[in-house]
């Protein structure tokens, strides 16, 4: 609440400073009109803005006023004078009232002179800027009372003659019509045009920028509004909302946790990525080397998605996402998985402008997908399991006393809500304030911003803290532009631990002892032999000093000098400039139950400290020609790219702390193993060319071609060519097409290319050593890091791309229909090597995966007016991902997946460890010709036998048995969705919006983890479980049920396709409410802007299939209330 009131005062400071009397005291008699604009400036503040001219019409007043309102004083002063009056904010306007021509009066035949002194007309530059502070050529610019049409010139500028009170009209196809009224003499105005939810007419690709009817290439642009309309926080979370192609994977695991990224791709996984066995959690590091992620270009350089992640939404004027060939082969080996192009916010000259943007949210725990038991129902289910029944080895009154020991818990009103300890609900808070302002020559922007996101686990958050400043110089034909900004982020996760911990404790536990403290472990009952099973996750979060922690410091400039030698001509050269600290801690209390054990004697408490520094250099120089000859539309771009990261990382391993609070390095009694040590530095250079030609604007032509060179392959692989082409045709150019009012835009477009990526190390491509400890009479001795193939090359994708582009009835249904094919061959993964050659596996190009898919997007205008506009919209993609051809090291993959099954036959598995258990019925990722990389594999099942509760399964020949086998595991199911998508309405009446958004997926399928180990596989002595036990497992003959026998506790269930279900889904993503008061109710209180926005995110779920969601974390529902206010 502190630093809400230090932003709003911050904000607000330019009022509170200016505040004068709004009364005016004043007495004369013929005084000159000037000398009373002085006094009342003194007296109130109020500046008058009028050419020196006005005042020669002006003629003396006599006037007196006590303490009188100002808007009296000045309608008392302007009464009889042939001037008159605007105030706007903290200025009056003023202009020479219309004249009144000579009147004639035949009756007294005579004429009534009306004229007075007139200002004579003035010029004045209109200059047309985009938000990205770009100027637009060829925009329309109207004198609409005198009809005098222009259009800007290529800097953007029309040069008119205009009089006082002259309204003036500027537009651009795509963009929203801007009207500005003559009330001052100013030699130029900005104006400064925003894209319409209409038609996003500009294609940025991060090199140039085309008008989209000109463009083959398949892209789709959001602005800064429309992310906003979605959500405040997180620009990745927002894009699949507007581009059905672009997924962000739910992640089951980790739910809402602040602290882990979301994983995302452009028209389905391209690559096979980390397998599942060799897979620990999806994490930074984990993401960085998945080969499925797009890449992000920033004004023109690539940045991390951890960086996008956490990137301020205000700084971002638009984000473009490019999807075939043609729109992204000027990125050549980056471009395979997609490309993602931001643009941020330009300064605006003009007076100083301060924004402030204040967002406050609260987030709440969404836990309707857990149905777990309460203390009496589980005590039931254990009874029905059989654990109290005599098994002739325990002594049948040492299980009537647990029984009765644990009855008299409940009777006592133990009942533990476990699942709601570690939980809460998070209120957060996020502030930007922006300054910027300038003239002509020489822009400014400054903007600071703090965003704190707290999760709904205890103690978990995500800080992010930044500032920036850019500076924008023009003279001439030279432009330089400076973006400096730095950027703070500081994690930390939740100390209460893994929230699958609190869904295992049973609920007849205490968690608390007599004098409240938490219990370092719960109650011993008799067939608990796992002890981590009986630590207190309440202890170790309130009794114990663990933390882990990460973060990072990035400085970055950037740097841009441009030069137009005639207006045709564009030059530019860019620098990049990025240094990233990156820190990582991780402490375990010696006081936890985790360290108990004997590998852990003398050793107890654990530490560990990653640091990494990262030094990026990039530049670009390149070149646009744009011109028109005879209907021919030429746009050219060429330039190179030279780019270089390089990184250090350093990781230590300390053990043996006397105590939680003496956690420092120096505090260790051993180093657990040596510290390790890596640096790593790749180049890139690549050149490129891009031509964009339109004839009559019907008839389109893209071609693009690029070179890369990379240091990470070997000197026969350095280089490789990657290039696009597209064509089109705007039918509803043709003369027999314009003007008809049902076709209003027809645009069909092909394209077809080759595109590149790489996800490999460096090492993989050429040799790299690790110096060891052992020391000889030559030095130190070096190990060969991996097998290194100086053969090895970029992955490389052919796409092939056609769209429909449809306006129907004046642009009223708009629709958009893509088929694309995009085939990745040479795919780099593990090839097995004789155990004689000192490693297991190489890097080498095998394999090939296709993509194929459609996609839909449709907007329908149901009420287009002036002050109310309503549409609705749909998008809808299909992709179907396919194994074309494997490599043998898959193959032998695959076997290694079999036995990971083997010893799921021991009687004691019940006894065996959860880790242990896992791997047994896991349903491992497999390869396989003509299946999907999101097969699931396991063995087909007839269900379970009414007669005796086990289930009976199906051999792929066909044959029936009871036996499971590793062996006879076939594609059950495939998790991708068949179709998935967004439906979305819009309405604005006047200030007030609403918008809503749904999204949607079908057809794919589940493998219900839920099911199988909260409910079959189940320890119901030990862990709770989810209340299906009693009512879906068989219990005695004739049960007709999905699930096996209660009393079967020994055999654990193996993948299988009995817990394969439909995962049909809807979610309602977003609901935005919001008010923009009108101008002239903030204005009085010195604001230009001042707008309310309310927005829920993830309301509801509804979904074909029950498990449970976010199981190391939980789903949150969060609402969110902006404030922005604009001086």
């Amino acid at each position: 609440m502190k630093l809400t009131v230090l932003f709003l005062t911050v904000a607000f400071m330019n009022v509170s400073a200016n505040s004068f009397s709004q009364n005016v005291s004043f007495s004369g008699s013929n005084v000159p009109l000037e000398k009373v604009f002085n006094e009342c400036k003194k007296q109130t503040g109020y500046s008058f803005l009028y050419p020196s001219s006005l005042l020669s019409i002006a003629h003396p007043v006599t006037i007196y006023a006590e303490n009188m309102p100002l808007e009296q004083f000045l309608k008392e002063l302007f009464r009889t004078q042939p001037i008159g009056y605007e105030i706007n904010n903290r200025s009056i306007l003023l202009f020479a009232k219309p004249v009144v021509p000579a009147i004639i009066n035949p009756a007294a035949n005579q004429s009534i002179d009306a004229t007075a002194p007139q200002v004579n007309a003035f010029p004045v530059k209109i200059k047309v800027i985009d938000s990205l502070g770009v100027p637009m050529p060829r925009a329309s610019v109207m004198v609409k009372n005198k009809k005098i049409s222009k259009v800007t010139n290529a800097e953007g500028i029309a040069d008119l003659q205009v009089d006082f009170g002259d309204v003036i009209e500027i537009s651009y196809v795509g963009y929203e019509t801007v009207t500005y009224t003559v009330r001052s003499i100013t030699s130029v105005v900005y104006i400064n045009l925003k894209l319409s939810d209409k038609g996003m007419d500009e294609v940025v690709t991060g090199y140039t920028r085309l008008r989209k009817e000109s463009f083959t290439g398949n892209s789709i642009r959001i602005t800064q509004e429309d992310i906003q309309k979605v959500g405040n926080r997180n620009v990745i979370s927002a894009l699949q909302i507007f581009d059905p192609s672009f997924r962000m994977e739910v992640n089951n695991i980790m739910g809402s946790d602040p602290n882990t990224l979301p994983e995302f791709y452009i028209r389905g996984r391209s690559g096979i990525g980390v397998k599942s066995l060799d897979q620990v959690d999806v994490s930074q590091a984990a993401l960085s080397n998945n080969p499925n992620l797009p890449i992000f270009i920033l004004d023109g350089f690539e940045i991390p998605v951890e960086r996008v992640y956490d990137y301020d939404i205000t700084r971002i004027a638009s984000v473009t996402i490019l999807k075939d060939a043609a729109a992204t082969a000027i990125y050549g080996s980056r471009a395979a998985n997609g490309v993602v192009v931001i643009q941020t916010v330009a300064p605006v000259p003009g007076k100083l402008h301060v924004d402030y943007n204040m967002l406050t949210s609260l987030s709440m725990p969404d836990l309707t997908d857990y149905n777990l038991m309460n203390a009496s129902e589980k005590l039931q289910a254990e009874e029905l399991a059989g654990y109290y029944k005599p098994d002739g080895i325990t002594n049948p009154a040492f299980l009537t006393q647990e029984l009765l020991a644990k009855r008299n818990q409940i009777n006592r009103g133990v009942n533990t809500d476990w699942i709601a300890q570690p939980l809460q609900n998070a209120l957060n808070q996020k502030h930007s304030l922006v300054f910027e302002g300038g003239f002509d020559q020489l822009r400014f922007s400054a903007k600071l911003a703090y965003d704190v996101e707290k999760g709904v686990m205890k103690g978990s958050k995500r800080e992010r803290k930044s500032a920036a400043l850019q500076i924008d110089y023009r003279v001439k034909n030279f432009q330089v532009r400076n973006d400096f900004s730095y950027d703070v982020v500081d994690a930390r996760d939740s100390p209460y631990g893994d929230f699958a911990a609190y869904t295992r404790k049973n609920p007849y536990d205490e968690a608390y002892d007599a004098d409240g403290k938490p219990v370092k472990t719960t109650t011993r009952w008799r067939y608990m032999a796992e002890p981590l099973s009986l630590v207190n996750p309440l202890y170790e979060a309130l009794m114990t000093q663990n933390f882990n922690t990460n973060g990072y410091h990035a400085i970055t400039n950037n740097t841009g000098i441009s030069w137009k030698p005639f207006s045709k001509l564009t030059v530019r050269g860019e620098i990049a400039l990025g240094r990233t600290f990156k820190r990582s801690d991780k402490f375990i209390d010696p006081a936890s139950g985790t360290q108990v054990g004997v590998d852990n004697i003398g050793r107890e408490g654990k530490l560990n400290i990653g640091r990494t520094d990262e030094y990026s250099f990039n530049t670009n120089i390149y070149a646009n020609y744009v011109n028109n000859i005879g209907g021919h539309n030429m746009n050219f771009s060429g330039g190179v790219n030279i780019k270089e990261n390089k990184g250090t990382q350093v990781s230590e391993f300390y053990a043996g702390f006397p105590s939680g609070q003496l956690n420092s390095p120096n505090y260790a009694s051993v180093m657990e193993r040596k510290s390790a040590y890596v640096d790593n530095i790749t180049r890139l250079f690549g050149t490129f060319l891009a031509l964009n030609y339109t004839y009559r604007d019907i008839y389109l032509l893209d071609l693009s071609g690029r070179v890369d060179g990379s240091s990470s392959f070997g000197a026969d692989k350095r280089f490789a060519p990657f290039w696009s082409a597209g064509s089109g045709i705007n039918f509803h150019n043709y003369n027999f097409l314009k003007g008809n009012t049902v076709f209003n835009r027809v645009k069909l477009t092909g394209s077809f290319g080759q595109l590149g990526k790489t996800n490999f190390p460096p090492y993989a491509a050429k040799g790299t050593y690790i110096v060891q400890q052992a020391k000889y009479s030559t030095g130190a001795g070096v190990l060969l890091k991996a097998m290194e193939n100086p053969n090895l090359t970029w992955e490389i994708t052919n796409t092939i791309d056609v769209v429909l582009d449809l306006g129907l009835f004046r642009n009223k249904l708009n629709i958009n229909l893509n088929w694309y094919d995009k085939v990745t061959r040479d795919l780099v993964n593990d090839v097995d090597m004789p155990l004689s050659s000192g490693f297991p596996t190489y890097n080498d190009n095998v394999g090939k995966i296709r993509n194929r898919g459609v996609e839909l997007g449709m907007r329908y205008d149901v009420i287009r007016k002036k002050d109310f506009y309503f549409n609705v919209s749909l998008n809808f993609a299909s992709n179907k991902n396919t194994l074309v051809e494997l490599s043998n090291s898959l193959r032998r993959y695959n076997e290694l997946v079999n036995q990971q099954y083997d010893g799921f036959n021991d009687a004691l598995a019940v006894l065996q460890s959860p880790d242990i258990k896992k791997r047994y019925s896991t349903a491992h990722t497999k390869f396989v010709e003509g299946a999907s990389v999101t097969s699931i594999y396991g063995m087909r099942s007839l269900g379970i036998n009414p007669a005796d509760g086990k289930e009976i399964y199906m051999r792929p020949d066909g044959t029936i048995t009871y036996v499971w086998s590793a062996g006879d595991q076939v594609a059950i199911g495939d998790a991708t969705p068949k179709a998935q998508g967004t439906f979305a309405l819009n309405a604005v009446y006047k200030g007030f919006s609403l918008y809503v958004a749904c999204m949607y997926q079908f057809g794919g399928l589940d493998y219900n983890y839920t099911l199988l180990s909260k409910v079959e596989n189940v320890d119901l002595y030990s862990n709770n479980a989810d209340r299906r036990v009693l009512s879906q497992r068989w219990q005695q003959a004739g049960d007709l049920t999905q699930l096996k026998d209660i009393s079967d506790r020994l055999y654990l269930t193996r993948p299988t396709s009995r817990f394969i279900q439909r995962n049909n889904q809807v979610r309602l993503s977003t609901l935005t409410v919001a008010y923009d008061i009108p101008q002239k109710k903030v204005a009085r209180f010195g604001l230009s802007r001042f707008k309310v926005q309310l927005t829920g995110s993830n309301l509801a779920t509804i979904s074909s299939i029950q498990q449970e969601r976010g199981l190391q974390y939980p789903f949150a529902r969060t609402f969110e209330l902006s404030l922005k206010a604009a001086l």
